[in-house]
């Protein structure tokens, strides 16, 4: 479908239009990472503290929290995976 729309670029080509060849194949290193699995707590609905200490005891995940997110934590580590939970 993207195809035919005639204001179509595609993402890579417009990158390495605009980049140094070092940063094109650095950004291409980085795209082939898998990316990290993340949760973010609503801070209106839960405590994330309260949260994240429950559901890390509940699904066996251990977790790092995101430096630029105070309610946002990486789940390194899980026996249930987050697309497995309830909440």
């Amino acid at each position: 479908m993207a195809e035919k729309n005639p204001v179509y670029v595609d993402p890579l080509s417009w990158a390495q239009a605009y980049l140094t060849s070092d940063e094109f194949k650095a950004l291409l290193v980085s795209m082939a990472q898998p990316l990290d699995i993340s949760i973010r707590i609503n801070t209106l609905k839960a405590d994330p503290i309260t949260e994240i200490a429950k559901w890390s005891a509940l699904y066996g995940w251990t977790v790092d929290l995101v430096p630029y997110c105070p309610s946002g934590y990486w789940i390194r580590s899980y026996e249930t995976p987050l697309s497995a939970t309830l909440e």
